[in-house]
């Protein structure tokens, strides 16, 4: 099954190249791949500390800390999803 379903992604590619090519595609795709980087670049930034928000050092000033969990939240609050039922529930 799975061979068939990566096989009928391919075949609707080849055979609709106008989804490929969408705007929307790509940008979502973009999007992805700079969210990866952003936390690829934390994690190197971070990398002798116990976990990536770890600003226990002197160096760092209060309101650059505050700014960056500011923004977590407020990505957390733009980005959440919405209410899915459990799709084990009927079992």
């Amino acid at each position: 099954e799975a061979f068939t379903y990566i096989y009928d992604l391919i075949i609707g590619l080849i055979q609709e190249p106008n989804v490929f090519l969408s705007l929307q595609f790509w940008s979502s795709y973009i999007k992805g791949i700079a969210f990866i980087f952003l936390l690829l670049i934390t994690e190197w930034l971070q990398r002798d500390k116990q976990h990536a928000l770890d600003f226990t050092n002197k160096k760092t000033p209060i309101i650059i800390r505050w700014v960056i969990y500011y923004t977590i939240i407020i990505l957390i609050y733009l980005f959440v999803g919405h209410q899915q039922t459990f799709i084990y529930f009927q079992f």
